[in-house]
């Protein structure tokens, strides 16, 4: 027998379909009493969700009901919700898209009234509006991974954005198709500049398949030299105006990397030339403990970086790429090697072997290149 709740705890009680619903007074309006109602597949579950309805009402913050409007809905989910669970970058995207691309047109309907044919002109009139194929399809995800949190509090019971990328063939997904280096397009590109601080995040980057926010918060206690080892342990990025270290993006990503002789000589000779730079620059060093630096030792700038990245292709005639093609072709060309999948994700720290097995078609590629190749050589041409 579910235990029983105090006086204005609410009530639960087992539903003919097996789930839970708990029904809470959550205040009168025009001289009747106002209900909240939330579902789930256990009585604690419930139990959890009241006990949340009731601090709300404590607190004086609006109860959220499948009869909210969606803005009201959003502004608790983007704060709520969303807000803890995820980076300040992405909190500030959510808040963007919702603000410029989702609030305006359907903000006004109600969260249970959403239905696929509604969203379907949501995104058409985005369109008409001159938003691109990529933002209208990020917009549609905001919105789903937030209708999913509303159905899991109990809100809504099917999640339309969700339904209208899978069954309305609107989702203009591609396929995965990374752009990399070959391996002697890796070769001209790392003795390009060997060692410009550029040149040296290039070489360091490139064989452990750093992220660029990994690689330009990277500090030197994190790199063990005498033990052949490279620990990433956060990121750098621009908050508020400001340089932050971050915590890695998931907990496979907080990893430890091998490092090559080769590797470890490179960071040697960088360490000795930025000692070199940083007697030069005097009281003007700021001391951060960066492996990359600016002259005075201040971190290096992604858009910057992203720039010099961009000229340095353009004088060795390299397709343009981004700096994060560094990371794709570390995973190319370790799978291409042989090295198993399974390694190859605990280098590059992803939480999802699927995330891994996507290069796969890439050596797929690179067979077929080879097959022709050797079909070539026999034939004499």
């Amino acid at each position: 027998m579910a235990p029983r709740r105090g006086k204005r705890e609410g009530s639960i009680a087992q539903r003919k379909d097996g789930r839970w619903q708990g029904l809470l007074t959550t205040g009168y309006r025009d001289g009747k009493r106002v209900r909240t109602t939330v579902y789930g597949l256990t009585y604690d579950e419930v139990s959890q969700k009241l006990d949340r309805v009731r601090r709300r009402v404590t607190d004086q913050r609006p109860i959220i009901t499948r009869d909210q409007r969606l803005d009201r809905y959003l502004a608790y989910w983007r704060t709520d919700v969303a807000g803890p669970r995820v980076r300040a970058n992405t909190a500030r995207s959510y808040e963007a898209t919702i603000r410029l691309h989702i609030v305006p047109v359907l903000g006004h309907l109600r969260l249970g009234a959403l239905t696929p044919p509604e969203l379907r002109r949501w995104l058409s009139t985005l369109a008409e509006g001159g938003a691109s194929d990529a933002t209208r399809q990020y917009a549609r995800r905001v919105l789903t991974i937030a209708l999913n949190d509303a159905i899991i509090d109990g809100l809504l019971e099917t999640n339309a954005a969700a339904l209208i990328g899978r069954r309305s063939g609107t989702s203009t997904r591609k396929k995965f198709a990374p752009k990399y280096l070959t391996l002697d397009q890796a070769r001209i590109l790392l003795a390009a500049e060997p060692t410009t601080q550029l040149g040296m995040l290039i070489a360091t980057a490139l064989p452990l398949g750093l992220r660029l926010g990994e690689a330009l918060g990277l500090r030197w206690p994190n790199v063990d030299l005498e033990g052949g080892q490279l620990h990433v342990r956060e990121q750098l990025q621009r908050l508020d105006q400001r340089w932050q270290f971050v915590a890695p993006k998931s907990e496979e990503s907080r990893r430890t990397i091998l490092l090559s002789a080769t590797t470890i000589d490179q960071l040697r000779a960088h360490r000795t030339r930025q000692k070199a730079a940083r007697l030069k620059a005097g009281a003007a060093w700021t001391d951060l403990q960066l492996v990359f630096t600016t002259r005075h030792g201040q971190p290096l700038a992604q858009r910057n970086v992203r720039r010099a990245f961009d000229a340095l292709l353009a004088r060795t005639g390299l397709p343009a790429m981004s700096p994060h093609a560094l990371r794709h072709s570390a995973a190319t060309l370790l799978l291409a090697q042989g090295v198993p999948e399974r390694v190859v994700q605990r280098i590059l720290g992803h939480s999802d072997a699927r995330m891994t097995a996507r290069y796969t078609h890439v050596l797929e590629e690179l067979q077929h290149d080879a097959a022709t190749r050797m079909d070539r050589l026999l034939r004499g041409e």
